[in-house]
């Protein structure tokens, strides 16, 4: 699985960030929320506000909103919204129960599936 990176000038400095592996429930429910929003006619201000709200989701909140603000070119934020909707959704799958599961984890539950089927 490739990981998701992103890099911001904070206190001077520029930092690399890495979304972590596991993608949560409101995570990915506002994933699917924003991916809506593209397509209806918000206002570009409205629209870039969600992306970084995202983003931060999508981190981990390793950073804030206003970190993520004032440290990210804006022309970018849009591509890198992008990119980390379709980390999420290449990343998750989701589970009988609601959970979201990462790939790498559904061969265990398939065997499991399969073996309680038996």
């Amino acid at each position: 699985m490739r990981k998701l990176v992103i890099r911001l000038y904070v206190d001077g400095k520029v930092r690399k960030y890495t979304a972590p592996r596991y993608v949560s429930w409101n995570t990915f429910d506002e994933t699917m929320a924003l991916q809506k929003v593209f397509n209806s006619n918000i206002s570009n201000q409205e629209l870039i506000l969600k992306c970084f709200y995202l983003v931060c989701s999508i981190f981990g909140h390793q950073f804030t909103v206003e970190q993520l603000q004032k440290g990210y070119d804006i022309k970018e934020i849009l591509k890198k919204t992008s990119e980390a909707l379709d980390y999420v959704i290449s990343t998750a799958d989701i589970s009988r129960k609601g959970e979201v599961i990462p790939f790498e984890n559904r061969s265990k539950r398939s065997a499991k599936a399969n073996f309680e089927r038996s």
